[in-house]
């Protein structure tokens, strides 16, 4: 499924891939999971270790024109809509779990990419592929 398309698939689906991802990551060890809501999904599990990758958004649309052989303009929309889309999304599918997760009494804006949500946080525009794999190997051990 491409990544904008995403926000179409049914709530149903969506919980089903991503609780299906915890259900894996509390099974085995040595896993390498890659997901939008990675922190947010495997919260609280023990040895697992959660790594944001963050970058500029310049390049993130520098990396979608590239890819995808768009426009400057129309990567900035697509970026733009697909995280609109997927937030709404993913508020209203995950609404119960994120206010089990919050303090009590306390209301905690849904933010899937929050710091606090993550072990380790790697801006992929400061750090190259090989840096990026360093630090998160460094973290393993």
């Amino acid at each position: 499924m491409k990544l904008e398309m995403a926000s179409q698939r049914p709530d149903s689906l969506t919980r089903k891939v991503d609780f299906g991802m915890r259900d894996k990551l509390k099974q085995g060890k040595h896993q390498i999971l890659e997901a939008w809501l990675a922190g947010f999904v495997a919260k609280g599990l023990k040895g697992v270790l959660k790594v944001l990758l963050v970058c500029e958004d310049s390049l993130r649309i520098d990396r979608l024109v590239n890819r995808e052989g768009l426009t400057v303009e129309r990567a900035k929309e697509m970026i733009k809509i697909r995280e609109a889309e997927n937030t709404k999304k993913w508020q209203r599918v995950y609404q119960k779990e994120w206010q089990l997760w919050v303090p009590q009494n306390q209301q905690v804006p849904f933010d899937f990419w929050q710091p606090s949500l993550y072990d380790l946080v790697i801006d992929t525009y400061s750090n190259s592929r090989e840096q990026t794999l360093s630090k998160v190997m460094e973290a393993l051990c």
